[in-house]
């Protein structure tokens, strides 16, 4: 089942039990958020009109265009705005398709791994998609990360999770390696949060 059509068919059966609201009809687009492959984004008619009104945009529903203009949010506020009763309904609709999001999601995961801790967390490697986690050590310089390099005989790197280009999960790996037997011992600052997924 692909996921972007899981929402229209939501949308589709809920029109059978609940009433559609004024705004109904603004929201076009509707697909799977390409920033956060947990949420559903769109854009408004209202905003296609002054995009092509005052910036010449013509919104055709490309990748490029669902990241720049387009608005996110969770399955169930967008349908709590194109609906305005049967709140049941709505919540149980929701729950089903966010855990089908979820599932899309995580079938989709890949482990990784990356040396370059300072442009990892500066956000300067354009070969990943930063979701905004309101973490205080995103988009920071590079230069508040150069104590990872300081360490002596400890290797640090960042390990974590992503979908595509896109980080879902990440945390620092320290590696130390005792000078006199060589072992290693490893250590990790946070639990990859796989708990977001119920896993």
């Amino acid at each position: 089942m692909k996921t972007q059509n899981t929402i229209l068919k939501a949308i589709n059966y809920l029109d059978i039990f609940a009433t559609r609201s004024k705004a109904f009809q603004d929201f076009k687009y509707l697909g799977v958020s390409k920033i956060d492959p947990l949420k559903v984004s769109y854009i408004k008619q209202e905003k296609i009109d002054s995009l092509q009104e005052y910036a010449n945009v013509n919104i055709k529903g490309t990748a490029e265009q669902r990241k720049k203009y387009f608005t996110r949010t969770s399955i169930q506020k967008l349908l709590s705005n194109m609906f305005k009763d049967n709140e049941t309904k709505i919540l149980n609709i929701s729950q089903d398709i966010d855990k089908q999001l979820r599932k899309d999601f995580i079938s989709n995961d890949d482990l990784f791994f990356e040396n370059d801790l300072k442009r990892f967390y500066s956000q300067e490697l354009e070969n990943y998609i930063f979701v905004p986690t309101g973490s205080c050590m995103d988009k920071k310089p590079r230069e508040y990360f150069e104590i990872y390099e300081n360490f002596i005989n400890v290797n640090t790197k960042i390990v974590g999770l992503k979908v595509g280009q896109v980080v879902i999960a990440r945390a620092i790996l320290w590696t130390k390696t005792d000078k006199e037997t060589k072992q290693k011992k490893y250590y990790l600052d946070r639990i990859i949060f796989l708990e977001i997924f119920n896993l």
